[in-house]
């Protein structure tokens, strides 16, 4: 982590542990905080958190999650191509949604990821770049717009009934495709 060492020269074993194996963001009273990969499972699973799992210091998506959001994503393209856009959008919005979560692992808190946190927390991209800087541009940034325009989207038909384009489903659909390929890339296919 850029500007660390030079700024807590001295520190105990856990900034030592950060320094030699990167870091893995952790949510804790509303702060990300840096944590050793070594040092996830020492976490206290006590308030319903799972410890996230590691292998060469890389989480790993949790498969049932990536197994969900390519089905959502084979549905959304059947309820496309039958012109069922509205539906589509609401399938491939959840498709990212569960991608993303495969991705980033169980959230810090019980109740699930809040949809416009995962997208934050997916595009920074810490999930698979554990010593990526937490300012500044996410890794992923160029999926934020198109994220985010899906979300907006399945707010509009499933809230409000507004008829989309099939423009806007198509790209919607693809913004699935490339999150889910993004993942695979990163993870080699799911397995790091």
């Amino acid at each position: 982590m850029p500007g660390l060492n030079a700024d807590h020269a001295g520190e105990g074993k856990a900034y030592q542990a950060v320094l030699r194996e990167g870091a893995c963001m952790v949510e804790s009273s509303g702060y990300e905080l840096p944590v050793a990969p070594s040092a996830l499972a020492m976490l206290s699973s006590s308030d319903g958190e799972r410890p996230s799992e590691l292998r060469n210091g890389r989480r790993l998506v949790i498969p049932e999650r990536l197994r969900l959001a390519r089905q959502y994503l084979d549905d959304a393209q059947y309820l496309l191509a039958a012109d069922r856009l509205a539906s589509a959008i609401s399938r491939g919005y959840y498709a990212a949604y569960h991608a993303m979560w495969a991705a980033l692992g169980d959230p810090s808190r019980a109740e699930g990821w809040r949809h416009g946190a995962i997208i934050n927390h997916f595009v920074r991209g810490y999930w698979c770049v554990p010593t990526h800087p937490p300012m500044g541009p996410g890794l992923l940034e160029p999926l934020r717009f198109g994220l985010r325009r899906l979300y907006e989207l399945r707010l509009d038909v499933d809230y409000d009934a507004i008829p989309i384009s099939r423009a806007s489903a198509e790209t919607g659909v693809q913004t699935v495709q490339r999150t889910l390929a993004e993942i695979d890339h990163r993870t080699q296919g799911g397995h790091p």
